[in-house]
């Protein structure tokens, strides 16, 4: 079950904020979150017009996240009103599951006072406890230098650029910056190295030499 103990944070401008699981009552603050962050054109994967599922659809998303322990999804509140949104989704192949993507969405008035510090703090605290996710990716446009700065600070590291992945408009193209962190690095020092076959053996086949 996805889920967190909730946690109230003081931000940097002395604000104080509940972080804590989302449940389905929340659809409709999470909804004007995504909105108002899909304005920025110019920083995101997604435009205003890609959202278009109801209140009842968000709904059924957000039990969905409840109900899977490979998935969470947290809402920060200020005063009663959802002011961001951390989704953490699992692969549902059964090679990958052990990896997730977790996306940040904070209304614009919101920024610049580490309220996606908070939100990483108790996601990241959910996948270290958690046996089943081992790896923790994040896509950020090169555009987005709040972004990269925030994943740079939780420990992230660039793994790959796709450059030119994103058309934001006529000639205008943005990189897809992929970042990863794995949950509890000290395990993979006890992971034997693959070797890889011999040619004169792959695929069954047998070099054979005069």
């Amino acid at each position: 079950m996805g889920s967190v103990d909730p946690c109230t944070y003081t931000l940097s401008s002395n604000e104080s904020v509940l972080v804590r699981t989302a449940a389905p009552d929340d659809a409709a603050g999470i909804i004007h979150v995504m909105k108002d962050v899909f304005e920025e054109r110019d920083y995101h994967l997604s435009v205003p017009d890609d959202f278009k599922g109801t209140e009842e659809e968000q709904q059924a998303w957000i039990q969905k996240f409840i109900d899977d322990p490979g998935k969470l999804m947290l809402v920060a509140e200020k005063d009663g009103v959802v002011v961001a949104v951390l989704e953490f989704e699992n692969d549902y192949r059964q090679r990958m599951k052990h990896r997730g993507t977790v996306w940040i969405s904070i209304l614009r008035d919101m920024r610049s006072r580490d309220l996606g510090t908070a939100l990483g703090i108790s996601g990241w605290r959910w996948v270290q406890n958690n046996p089943l996710i081992e790896k923790v990716y994040m896509h950020v446009l090169h555009t987005n230098t709040r972004s990269l700065g925030l994943c740079k600070k939780m420990g992230f590291v660039e793994e790959a650029r796709l450059h030119h992945d994103v058309k934001l408009g006529p000639g205008q193209y943005a990189d897809v910056v992929i970042l990863s962190q794995h949950a509890r690095p000290h395990e993979l020092a006890q992971v034997p190295p693959v070797t890889a076959p011999s040619p004169a053996r792959e695929n069954g086949a047998v070099e054979k030499h005069a």
